[in-house]
């Protein structure tokens, strides 16, 4: 909880930013069919 406080104090750069907004989507699922079975249970 300390660190997501602590993140509210950064400050990002023009540049900064315009290289998070260019990152390409993340693609493909986060869990494999394996672990979501674990997951639903």
């Amino acid at each position: 909880m300390e660190e997501n406080i602590a993140a509210d104090g950064i400050q990002l750069t023009a540049e900064q930013i315009a290289k998070l907004d260019n990152l390409p989507p993340a693609a493909g699922e986060h869990h494999n069919e394996e672990h979501m079975q674990m997951i639903e249970r």
